[in-house]
């Protein structure tokens, strides 16, 4: 096993430091990117064993939040998957129940 001096470990730290940075630099990029779309879901770590999902729109404001949280990551995208299966069939309705989406155009036409 190699024994560093302090100038090894000095370059090993910039290393070290530069790679973080970058790795930054592209998380940043594909957040920015990310934030182009009109809505995303976000997952967030809440505390160590706490997760949850929120919604949001491209101005990075709350549309949705999950409505309890999860004790694991796979969880809350398990349940992200399944509302965004539900979301696609849904229709859309006004107050007072009847449908105002493209669908009910075309069954009245």
């Amino acid at each position: 096993m190699k024994v560093h001096d302090a100038d090894d470990i000095e370059f090993i730290i910039r290393i070290t430091a530069l790679k973080t940075c970058s790795a930054t630099h592209r998380a940043r990029a594909r957040w920015q990117e990310c934030r182009k779309q009109t809505v995303r879901f976000v997952v967030i770590p809440e505390s160590k064993n706490c997760w949850i999902w929120e919604l949001r729109s491209a101005q990075d404001f709350l549309v949705l939040r999950s409505p309890g949280s999860f004790t694991a990551k796979f969880q809350a995208v398990a349940q992200i998957e399944a509302l965004r299966r539900a979301i696609h069939v849904a229709g859309i309705y006004d107050l007072v129940g009847a449908r105002v989406d493209a669908q009910a155009v075309r069954v009245t036409s």
